[in-house]
Order: structure tokens, then C-alpha cells, then sequence
């Protein structure tokens, strides 16, 4: 399964103007300030997942700003891949003929006939009924009603609605009373091409035999479009459609037994345990069994007393739970379960220079219990049987006994560095965040991995690396919450989710700009400096040309107003490298909608031929009120001369100007010059109120 469309309004930060995004990639990183809402991309993921089995039983909190008089909606576009298609193909197989058994009007040996044909034909109508996008939608919050979830396909340009019971049915905003099934309309369809539905007793075997091959034919031609025309266009498209329920283990299944093999096969390799299913209770385990959360908790040591007590497969996948899991894929009886956990222990190697191992060991633990026990009062020891216990004291005696299990824990040991090795909870914290996500990527096939804010223990380098390993393609779809810049792929900005929070709610911004050579100029500025990737998780920036200004600047602010905290306020000055590059900063900033300012020297509007377009584009921002030109040549101009001669002394090289070390001394040993106070200063705080 991948998430192909999100849509929400009212619900946590997204406001009653909603957000919508058309499209994600099979690796989606998602960037933005403190408190922009950016976990509620994935909480609305897993509230969907809640709701699939009415698990919200206290919805309040999810209304936006606590306004309950409001319902909150949400919608999720899904594409299933084939084992999930055929999984649902094999339900509806089995459903519809299931619901032949009590279909009226037809003969018992016809009936079975027909169910065979229906088995060996109908897949390709109900493969392409599912091939295509599923949307899910969840109106929530009416004070009294249930939580309201529907999925619903379009197919010829008509809603086909699956309501949470199962049934179906298409277009019409309620459900009408007239039913049926897709069987019963197959019958009707045979009945209207040959008028005759019942096969009595004593016709030939010829005319059976002719029978069998008008259904063969009409089944083998059944299409979406037969299913929302012919069907659909029945009492002015509001026919509802019933897709009854069934059980695995019924005997009415009978003549399908291909179908009912493969629908359990599905389940066990989804780890999942239960004879009835309806349709849509079908639709919401293959949501919830594609969707896994992985959390960075600290492990320790499982003690299972059984082989039972090892599960086959999780949803929320964390560090407590990793040593059974690798255990389970370790001495599993597939072969390809051992080569995955193969697979995991050379790629860990390779991150990490160190090897791992899942060791069972045998506990046999003391265990101290107190027993009730019955002693006889003086009176009754001589007596030869002692008739009523009733009239006896209670007691306590001490038992001593042996508790056995078996403890499974993960050891690692160094490769370069030692011989020996200890328990994974004893090691580096970040061993345990590689192994996890390794685990996770590696061993889940065709998933929705959602990680929130992983391996923030890292190393920077370690973070790029892992980065680059998420980026690969591996079938699975990748929800990458983070703050590290390290994470963020500068080779691939369409990958990337940028989060705002504004008076109206949270806002998501991706790559706007389409212009190829803009785009090519934005890559190549990110791999450069990969310092700029940055400022995604700013609310503002200020672009100014060089270090020295990044380092002076903050200083001086600060001195004219201690007030205005612009690291606490979460903005900041930031050095784009050179006046010419000022112009792709700007566009890195306008595409993902971070609200910016340009600071330069007097210099960069002197038009000769080589900066005739950025002089324009400068004074053309200064129009606009979004850049600030001082009168100055360069920013070392306005440092006061006294502090200079000082520092002239001390260094002889010519670029000592421009250090930014040296810009920061100057500005902690001075007070802001004239230019700063009444230029500078106020054009940064108006930005910063605004």
C-alpha cells in the first residue's frame, strides 16, 4: 500500500481553510519549525487507522483549537499493490458466491455452475474496480453521531461507496432501501438475454451444456464499465450494492476453494488470526497492517517463555520489541526471512563498523512464594481425625520453586576494537536507532514506514549516510519527520515537505518553482553549502551577503533591543555566500514559503555588465519593500576605526576584515554604529513583528 493523496480540515493544527497534497514520493522528508504541526501529518495517518475499528472513543481533543461545534474531515487517497488487490478480488469471489447459496430462483446444480464460472472469470472486474486510487474519508466531531468512515473509488466518472458495514453502493448521498448483490445481478443479466433463469430436472444435458457456455460468455465480459452502467444506472444510480460477509470456514464456500485458499494465505502473511470478514472491516486491516510506526525507545531483554510468545509481526515497531523480532527472522523456517536477517546484519556492519547476533539464553530464576496451610489447634493433634478443618488456624508456609525461561537480547561487538561482545543496551545509543531502521526498512515489504524525528543521536555524517540508504528504492513508502538538515537530500527538494504554522493553521509547502535552470541553480547551491537546508526549519531568515555580517549582525540587533530574541523567536541571519548568490537564496526561500529579507552594500547596484540583472533584481526587491541597501561599499566599513587599529596590529594578512571570528570580537567590544541604529535595526524589527 503507498498514501498517494492527504486532505484534512478542522482536525489538530489544520485549520477550517483545510490543506491538501496531491502526491507524495516513495520517500517523503518532512521539514519545518518548532511547532508547525508536523507530527499531525502522521497522527492523522494513525487516527485513521483508530477509526477503521472505532478505537476514538474521545475525540475532543482532535478538534482544532477545541472548537467542538465544528467536525473535523479527513480524507486519504491509498493504492494497493497486487497481493492486496487479489486479497480483496478472493473476498468478494468467495462473498458473492457465498450469497448464492441463498439466492431464490435457481437451481442448486446450476447454482454451483454458475459460482465455478463466476470464480474462473470474474477477477478481471474485480481487479479493476481496486487498481486504481481508494479515497477514505472520516467526517468526525457531531455531538451524538458516531464517527462517520467511507471508502470510496470512482470509476466512468461514478463514486462507488463502501460504507463501514461492507455493503456498497453507487453515487447518491444516502443509502437507498432497494438492495441486491453482484451475483443476483449476474442472474438477472442471464435471465434478460434468455428469459429463462430456473433449469428443471428434465431438460438435456445438451441444453445444460448450452447454458453453461451463455454464462461463461457473459461473465467472461463483465468490466467496470457493466458494473456502474448496467447496475449503477438502475434506479437513477442509487442501487445499493449488499457484499455480505463471510466466514473462512464455511461450508457454502464450496466450489471456490482456490479463492479461499489464496484470501487465507493473505491473512496469514499479515499475521492475522479471524474466520469473518466483511468488506470494509477487509478494506481497514490492509490499511492498518501496511502502516508502521516506528519509535526509538531504549530496549532491554525479553523473556518469553514460549515459542508463542514471539510475535510474527508488529505495527508499532520499537526497541522493546527488536530482539524478538530479529529473533523471530533469525530462526524462522523461510528462507528468505533468514536472508533478510542476513541482509540486516552486513548492512549494520557496514554502518557501523560492528557486528550483531540475537543470543537465547536460559534463566533458571528462585522464586519465593507464601501458601495458605491449615494448622490444628492443640485440642484436635491427639485426635486420630480431625472432622471439621473449619475450627483449624490458618497458616502460612514459605515455598521455594525454580521459574525457567528464556531471555533474548541483541550483542554486538566491535569489529575493529574488541574481541568480545555486550548487550546492545550497554552500547552507544545510536547502534540501536541504525539497527531499528534498518530492521524496519529492510524486512517490511510494500509498507508505510512513518519515523519521527529518527537517530537524533547520530553523528552528522552517520545521519547523511542513513539519509542516503532511506533514499534508495526498497518498495517501501517512507514518512521522514525530522530537525537535522543532515537528513534532507539536497539532490531531491520534490521530496521535501515544509510545515508552517499561521493564524489559520498549518499550511505545507513543496518546490514551486518549475523552471529547470532555476531548479538545477537551487540543487547545486544546496550541495554546495548544505548549511542553507537550515533555514527550512526557520519561521524567517535574513540573507545577508557575508559571514562577517551572520556574525556581527545578531550582536548588534541585540544590543539596540534585547527584546526582540531572534534565535528565540526562531529567525535568523544568515549568509548566502556573495551578493550573487542573493538571488538563489531568495528563490530557495520563496518556493518553500519562508518569509525572507535581503541585506547588502551599496556595491551590488553599481551596474556593470556582469551585474546589470542582479542590480535589477536587488532595487526591484528593495521596491517591494523586501530588501535593505545601506550606503556602504562593504560591512567592515562601519566598524569603528578605534577597535580597527587594534585589531590591525595583531594580523597583517589582507582578509582579516572578513573573519567572521573577528567581526564577532568587534561587535561584542562596540556599541551598534549609527547605520545599525536607525537603518538596520528598524528594518529587522518591523520583519520580525510582522
Amino acid at each position: 500500500m503507498k498514501i498517494t493523496y492527504f486532505k484534512a480540515k478542522n482536525f489538530l493544527s489544520f485549520g477550517k481553510d483545510g490543506i491538501e497534497i496531491n502526491q507524495f514520493n516513495d520517500f517523503n522528508t518532512i521539514v519545518g519549525p518548532n511547532n508547525s504541526g508536523k507530527t499531525n501529518l502522521l497522527r492523522a495517518f494513525q487516527f485513521v487507522e483508530q477509526a477503521m475499528f472505532y478505537k476514538n472513543d474521545n475525540i475532543d481533543s482532535y478538534h482544532h483549537e477545541f472548537d467542538l461545534s465544528t467536525p473535523f474531515e479527513i480524507e486519504l487517497g491509498i493504492k494497493l499493490d497486487k497481493d492486496e488487490i487479489s486479497a480483496i478480488t478472493n473476498f468478494l469471489i468467495c462473498s458473492t458466491c457465498g450469497a448464492a447459496a441463498s439466492s431464490p430462483g435457481i437451481e442448486l446444480n446450476m447454482l454451483n455452475e454458475l459460482k465455478s464460472v463466476i470464480a474462473n472469470n470474474a477477477k478481471k472486474l474485480f481487479n479493476s474496480l481496486f487498481n486504481g486510487e481508494i479515497r477514505i474519508k472520516i467526517n468526525a466531531g457531531n455531538i451524538g453521531y458516531p464517527i462517520e468512515l467511507k471508502f470510496c473509488l470512482n470509476k466512468n466518472n461514478k463514486n462507488i461507496i463502501i460504507e463501514s458495514y461492507g455493503n456498497l453502493y453507487i453515487d447518491g448521498s444516502r443509502r437507498p432501501n432497494k438492495g441486491s448483490n453482484i451475483l443476483q445481478e449476474i442472474i438477472n443479466k442471464i435471465n434478460a438475454v434468455s428469459n429463462v433463469l430456473t433449469i428443471s430436472e428434465d431438460r438435456s444435458n445438451e441444453y445444460i451444456v448450452q447454458r453453461k457456455q451463455e454464462i461463461s460468455q457473459l461473465v467472461s465480459n463483465l468490466n467496470v464499465n457493466w458494473f456502474v452502467s448496467d447496475i449503477g444506472d438502475q434506479d437513477s444510480n442509487r442501487l445499493s450494492i449488499d457484499v455480505p460477509g463471510f466466514r473462512t470456514t464455511s461450508n457454502i464456500l464450496k466450489g471456490v476453494e482456490s479463492a479461499v485458499r489464496e484470501f487465507n494465505s493473505f491473512l496469514l502473511n499479515r499475521s492475522i488470526n479471524e474466520e469473518d470478514w466483511n468488506l470494509s472491516k477487509l478494506l481497514g486491516m490492509i490499511y492498518t497492517t501496511s502502516l508502521i510506526h516506528v519509535s526509538d525507545v531504549r530496549l532491554s531483554p525479553t523473556k518469553i517463555t514460549n515459542d508463542n510468545d514471539v510475535p510474527y509481526n508488529t505495527n508499532s515497531f520499537n526497541g522493546s520489541e527488536l530482539a524478538l523480532f530479529l529473533f523471530r527472522l533469525k530462526n524462522s523456517t523461510s528462507l528468505s526471512d533468514r536472508m533478510r536477517y542476513k541482509e540486516i546484519q552486513n548492512k549494520f556492519e557496514d554502518f557501523t563498523d560492528s557486528q550483531f547476533d540475537v543470543v537465547q539464553k536460559l534463566v533458571r530464576e528462585p522464586v519465593n512464594t507464601n501458601e495458605l496451610e491449615f494448622i490444628p489447634s492443640k485440642e484436635l493433634l491427639n485426635t486420630p481425625t480431625i472432622q471439621s478443618p473449619d475450627i483449624n488456624l490458618l497458616g502460612v508456609s514459605r515455598r521455594n520453586s525454580i521459574k525457567t525461561y528464556y531471555e533474548i537480547g541483541i550483542h554486538i561487538n566491535s569489529r575493529t576494537t574488541s574481541s568480545y561482545s555486550i548487550p546492545l543496551e550497554l552500547s552507544y545509543a545510536g547502534s540501536l536507532s541504525i539497527l531499528l531502521l534498518l530492521t524496519a526498512v529492510i524486512n517490511m515489504a510494500d509498507k508505510v514506514i512513518l519515523l519521527d524525528e529518527p537517530a537524533q543521536n547520530l553523528h552528522p555524517s552517520k545521519q547523511r549516510e542513513l539519509a542516503h540508504f532511506l533514499n534508495e528504492p526498497h518498495g517501501n513508502q517512507i514518512f521522514l519527520i525530522t530537525h537535522s538538515p543532515y537528513f534532507v537530500n539536497p539532490k531531491l527538494p520534490d521530496k521535501i515537505l515544509r510545515f508552517e504554522l499561521t493564524k489559520n493553521g498549518t499550511t505545507i509547502h513543496k518546490l514551486k518553482n518549475t523552471k529547470r535552470q532555476v531548479k538545477n541553480d537551487i540543487i547545486k547551491e544546496m550541495i554546495r553549502s548544505p548549511k542553507i537546508i537550515s533555514i527550512l526549519f526557520m519561521r524567517k531568515v535574513i540573507f545577508v551577503e557575508g559571514a562577517d555580517e551572520e556574525a556581527a549582525l545578531p550582536i548588534w540587533i541585540e544590543d539596540c533591543d534585547n527584546t526582540l530574541q531572534l534565535d528565540r523567536k526562531n529567525i535568523q541571519i544568515f549568509d548566502a555566500g556573495g551578493d550573487t548568490r542573493l538571488i538563489t537564496h531568495k528563490h530557495i526561500a520563496e518556493d518553500w514559503n519562508i518569509p525572507y529579507r535581503l541585506i547588502c552594500d551599496r556595491k551590488t547596484v553599481k551596474k556593470s555588465k556582469d551585474r546589470k540583472n542582479f542590480a535589477k533584481f536587488i532595487k526591484n526587491e528593495e521596491k517591494l519593500g523586501r530588501a535593505y541597501i545601506y550606503p556602504y561599499d562593504d560591512f567592515t566599513e562601519m566598524y569603528p576605526k578605534q577597535i580597527l587599529k587594534k585589531y590591525e596590529k595583531q594580523f597583517s594578512n589582507s582578509g582579516w576584515k572578513k573573519n567572521p571570528t573577528i567581526a564577532r570580537l568587534i561587535a561584542e567590544e562596540s556599541d551598534p554604529p549609527l547605520e545599525i541604529v536607525e537603518k538596520i535595526y528598524p528594518f529587522i524589527k518591523k520583519f520580525v513583528n510582522e
